[in-house]
């Protein structure tokens, strides 16, 4: 005890908490609680005691001490041992954490976005006790499975919920980033719940047909899909569309593909030229030059530079809601009536060759056919999206929209119905006295249109006894979108990477449902609050072992090992310093060897 007491103090403990530490050096006893057995009523007696080692975030790091009772009746045909339920309910069998500190480091990885290191340092300060970065990931990973198995077993409160709020709009969406680490999910609109999420390969029919198809086991059959034009997307729900649910299309997404059938191609192309110009790269490269001169002069041409490439300076929408090959040509282009704004008398003096080559570049681009042809066309182009956009009423669509009282929302969507009717109507008008280019826009346009018209409309509502509208379905998949977004975000804030491939491979499903902790009506239906997830955790039939296989942390792929036969073997990969050693190795090496000699002229 003293040299608890001595080691404490000097790590900088208060006296309240050394007193704590001491106390709980002295272990805490469960005992089983049944004094008979509860199959045949005889008396049980003492079985043994077992010690073991636990970390709880109520006791910290503890040893218990554990008196089993057993049954020996001969009713049995193997003595029926008893354990202290009051103990199970603290930690699961055959683990070390407690469900306490499961759900407190689950909620600070998952929910609060903390790193394994600041999980780590709070850990250590709160309870004395150093994790491991493999033991944080461990008990994040037994905190999703435990969340997941506690979704399941609350689906029958759920969609009694759900029926009772009137059904639920079925959205659904898969991600994936630079093609790894594909995720399914399916979202109950009204509610914003994620209903179940499984892990794809790839966006493909029969890996997105499973998730549909326990969505609708699980929940029942939705009142509306809404979707984007994904067509993997569109045969996975074919079963609901025959049974009569509204089979939608987000109207951002049908916006979104219309402005790359009519920009994409001619875009790409101005994009291309003004690579094989070198336009981009001769502006970035004088704008370093002037950054590092950091004299007034060159601040002043720095800025008009600057204003050539990204103008105010603001994020501009992405493609096709804005054009930036195009602004930043047209701005290249403005830029000799413009220097007198950026340049003083003494700049146009002091950086007469760095101007000149500014000039020399906007020459290039005005005097070029391919830009001066195509420019004017995107313009066009635009405009006709512009009024595409109009019809739709999606002034931004990367932002989310302002929520709208239902019966407004149900107003809006009629007349933006009225508006799609009279624009396809005046497409076809238009139609016959275009040509060139414009015909062809006009055509793509109409032609899209035709397509999908029949899944852009007929939203359902939920009203009540006196019809009055409660919910109306959105016209956007926006809430699955943006859902997805923020769990990317969550996940570079934890992990610190900015490509998430390998770790959205190595994401249990599970993760996703934590986005349904933030509703308090979910947490009453499934575990009360977040202060009682450790006793829900307990009250699960089964527990996950130790070491769980669906870790968060990223894991290097296995190898299979190589063959001893030297004609087939891979060549030598020698990741130490280029030793002499190593460079023997590799040059003995057969394959090494044989692709050498290849190289080698004949005469040699």
């Amino acid at each position: 005890m003293i040299l608890l007491r001595g080691l404490a103090e000097l790590r900088g403990w208060d006296l309240t908490r050394i007193e704590e530490a001491v106390e709980r050096t002295g272990g805490l006893t469960f005992a089983a609680e049944a004094e008979h057995c509860p199959q045949c009523g005889a008396a049980t007696t003492v079985y043994k005691t077992t010690r073991r080692q636990l970390v709880t975030l109520a006791h910290g790091a503890v040893e218990v001490r554990e008196i089993q009772r057993v049954c020996r009746a001969p009713v049995h045909a193997a003595p029926i041992v008893l354990r202290s339920q009051r103990l199970r309910e603290i930690v699961a069998p055959g683990h070390r954490y407690g469900y306490d500190l499961i759900a407190w480091v689950g909620r600070l990885r998952n929910v609060e976005r903390h790193q394994r290191v600041e999980i780590r340092r709070r850990v250590e300060s709160q309870l004395g006790v150093r994790l491991c970065d493999g033991a944080i990931s461990a008990l994040c990973d037994r905190f999703l499975s435990s969340l997941g198995a506690l979704h399941r077993a609350a689906i029958p409160a759920l969609r009694r919920e759900i029926a009772e709020s009137g059904g639920y709009p079925f959205h659904v969406d898969a991600t994936q980033h630079q093609g790894r680490g594909g995720l399914a999910v399916s979202l109950g609109g009204w509610r914003n719940w994620v209903l179940h999420a499984r892990r794809i390969a790839g966006e493909r029919t029969e890996e997105l047909v499973p998730l549909v198809e326990t969505t609708i086991a699980w929940f029942g059959d939705p009142i509306a899909i809404v979707r984007d034009q994904s067509k993997a997307v569109g045969a996975a729900v074919e079963p609901l569309r025959k049974r009569g649910v509204p089979d939608l299309l987000c109207h951002f997404h049908v916006l979104d593909n219309a402005g790359k059938r009519l920009l994409g191609s001619r875009h790409r192309r101005v994009k291309w030229r003004l690579r094989a110009l070198k336009g981009l790269e001769s502006l970035k490269d004088l704008l370093r030059q002037l950054e590092r001169r950091a004299t007034t002069c060159a601040v002043e041409l720095a800025t008009a530079v600057y204003w050539v490439l990204h103008d105010t300076g603001k994020k501009p929408p992405r493609f096709p809601f804005a054009l930036e090959a195009c602004d930043r040509i047209e701005r290249l282009l403005a830029l000799p009536t413009h220097l007198q704004c950026f340049l003083g008398l003494e700049a146009r003096l002091a950086l007469t060759r760095e101007i000149d080559g500014l000039l020399e570049l906007r020459r290039a681009v005005a005097d070029d056919e391919l830009i001066t042809r195509l420019v004017p066309e995107l313009r066009e182009r635009q405009r006709l999206f512009d009024e595409l956009r109009a019809v739709f009423r999606l002034a931004d669509p990367a932002r989310p929209p302002d929520p709208l009282l239902p019966q407004i929302a149900r107003d809006e969507q009629i007349a933006v119905q009225q508006r799609f009717e009279r624009y396809h109507a005046e497409l076809r008008t238009r139609l016959p006295e275009t040509q060139g280019h414009h015909h062809e826009a006009l055509q793509t346009l109409l032609d899209q249109l035709d397509r999908i018209a029949a899944k852009l409309f007929g939203h359902p509502t939920h009203e009540d006894p006196d019809g009055r509208i409660l919910r109306v379905v959105q016209r956007t998949n926006n809430a699955t979108e943006q859902f997805l977004s923020r769990n990317a975000h969550t996940l570079r804030r934890r992990t610190g990477h900015r490509h998430l491939g390998r770790d959205l491979e190595n994401l249990p499903a599970e993760a996703l449902l934590v986005h349904n902790l933030q509703d308090p009506l979910y947490l009453q239906l499934v575990a009360g609050s977040l202060q009682q997830l450790p006793k829900a955790f307990a009250a699960l039939p089964h527990h996950p072992p130790q070491t769980s296989t669906t870790s968060t942390t990223p894991r290097r792929p296995t190898t299979t090992p190589k063959s001893r036969n030297p004609t087939t073997r891979q060549p030598l990969r020698h990741t130490g310093p280029n030793t002499l050693r190593n460079r023997i190795l590799t040059y003995k090496h057969p394959a090494y060897r044989s692709a050498r000699h290849s190289q080698m002229p004949a005469n040699s």
